[in-house]
């Protein structure tokens, strides 16, 4: 095996390419379809969101939900697109980095470029649970494309790679507001940089910065209007830590957690980089020049540095998958600074090496979500039987309204909008009764409209904060109708506790339909 992929390697590294991107999408979209049952937290979050087609939420820039909305209305609301969804986004990255790659060092160096990163979780085990097509992917893929788009118009200087530069930027944008952190580095490039000083005096890059700001304007709008509302979450979610020690910490927590993660990625190369003394020296490819470095050095290091800083200022942790964006180019950074070995026999090892690596990942993604209830009292939440609790409240609601669909579901993100992404009506979803969250839902609607509400009583493992209870639906809502409390297992046969919600029926304003209308349709 290893000896094929290596005369593969050598003779067609752009077949290998397209057949490696082939087979990471078909696997990691079989192995969790077989696995978990229910969608992860972010994309039943993004679901729940995208219904709304809003220009932003209280968390984020709006482009993931509308991704989940657009995919769900094309392929009849199958609850498996983000699956698919999260490796394209994965496969565009691996794209970008490679047709840069090639132009500089070569195909087989970019090849092993791309090859590297299945050592890093966010592009393999952490997709279909953590990080599945949430912002933080988004995010990766156009940050991979902005700084491919970059580099080609500073080489090329066409106005169309400018422009494509612009609507990229923009998508990252809309992606995740961090986007900036890569932003802030392109313009720290065009001022430090006697290469970006001189594209200043040229068009090219007003255009890209221009289409960019046009096309982000009904976003800043929106964030004017109701009052920033997301970075209002973002300042919930950082640790203010800023006593003493915590601006030492927080940055050497950060930089100790990278290179942890990083280990798979930094073998990886090293077979490929790094010789004994008897093996061949590294043809260095005559294209790579000291701006090459210099640009990649830029755009590889400066979001860390930057984070690592802010962190420091802050005296904030930052949470691993808030990084998912920065390390595309990790490998082609190392490619232009250490030349990888071609011989075939480093590239057999390298072979055997990144294959156990790839088919340790997929293994060990089917054994841990079949095998961690056993091992742990909190079951994963793709183990949550979101199509069953959906069934039964869409039940009782037609058992009470007749034909007509289920309006609203009112909870958190998490179990109402199970409800909306597996309910056949697919309800919208009043976050937490709350229309500061959901500002495009007004109480009085829901009012009249009725709707299901639905909360946790025990063992929903919900992360969100408890806003609603008994006691508050009855306050908020007195014409409720409350239900004897609803008990459903885990989609697991291990003897875990069973998930107890409670849920009522918000009757609609008007007269229900009686129900032998409904027959006799």
């Amino acid at each position: 095996m290893g000896q094929r992929v290596r005369d593969l390697i050598l003779q067609r590294p752009a077949f290998v390419f397209v057949g490696f991107v082939a087979l990471h999408v078909l696997l990691w979209v079989l192995i969790p379809a077989l696995v978990d049952v229910n969608a992860p937290p972010d994309v039943v979050e993004g679901h729940a969101w995208g219904h709304e087609w809003p220009l932003g939420t209280y968390k984020h820039p709006p482009l993931q939900a509308w991704i989940l909305e657009g995919a769900a209305v094309l392929t009849g609301h199958w609850a498996r697109v983000h699956l698919l969804l999260t490796q394209l986004a994965v496969a565009v990255t691996f794209w970008a980095v490679w047709s840069t790659g090639r132009r500089i060092v070569g195909e087989i160096p970019a090849l092993l470029s791309v090859l590297v990163l299945d050592g890093l979780t966010y592009y393999t085990i952490d997709t279909p649970q953590y990080n599945p097509l949430n912002p933080n992917v988004v995010q990766m893929m156009f940050c991979a494309l902005m700084i491919r788009y970059l580099y080609v118009a500073l080489q090329d200087n066409r106005t169309r790679d400018w422009l494509i530069l612009g609507l990229v930027s923009a998508g990252g944008l809309y992606g995740k507001y961090s986007t900036a952190l890569l932003l802030a580095v392109f313009v720290a490039w065009a001022i430090f940089r006697p290469e970006g000083r001189a594209r200043l005096r040229e068009k090219g890059p007003y255009l890209a910065a221009g289409l960019c700001l046009v096309l982000f304007i009904p976003h800043l709008v929106w964030l004017v209007e109701h009052q920033f509302l997301p970075f209002a979450y973002t300042s919930d979610r950082l640790q203010d830590r800023t006593a003493f020690p915590s601006f030492l910490t927080a940055p050497l927590e950060f930089a100790v957690g990278e290179v942890g993660k990083l280990l798979p990625v930094l073998a990886l190369f090293s077979v490929a980089a790094f010789r004994g003394p008897r093996s061949p020296r590294p043809e260095v490819p005559p294209s790579v020049s000291t701006e090459d470095k210099a640009f990649f050095d830029y755009v590889v290091l400066g979001p860390p540095l930057i984070l690592a800083v802010l962190s420091s200022l802050g005296g904030f942790t930052v949470h691993h998958l808030w990084t998912t964006a920065l390390w595309s180019y990790l490998g082609l950074w190392g490619a232009l600074r250490w030349p990888l070995k071609t011989d075939a026999s480093c590239l057999k090892i390298f072979a055997s090496i990144w294959g156990g690596i790839f088919l340790l990942g997929l293994g060990g993604y089917a054994v841990s979500e079949v095998g961690a209830p056993y091992l742990n009292d909190r079951p994963r939440r793709v183990l949550f039987p979101g199509a069953e609790m959906s069934d039964v409240l869409e039940k009782a609601w037609h058992d009470h309204e007749g034909p007509s669909p289920l309006p609203y579901v009112i909870g958190t993100t998490w179990l109402a909008g199970n409800v909306s992404l597996y309910g056949a009506d697919h309800p919208r979803v009043f976050i937490d009764a709350d229309e500061a969250k959901t500002p495009t839902i007004t109480t009085q609607d829901v009012l009249a409209k009725g709707g299901m509400v639905i909360w946790c009583v025990a063992n929903c493992f919900d992360r969100a904060d408890i806003t609603l209870t008994a006691e508050g639906v009855a306050q908020r809502f007195p014409r409720a109708i409350q239900q004897e409390p609803l008990t459903l297992r885990w989609a697991t046969s291990a003897p875990l506790p069973p998930a107890v919600l409670g849920w009522a029926l918000l009757p609609s304003q008007k007269e229900p339909t009686p129900l032998h209308v409904q027959e006799t349709r």
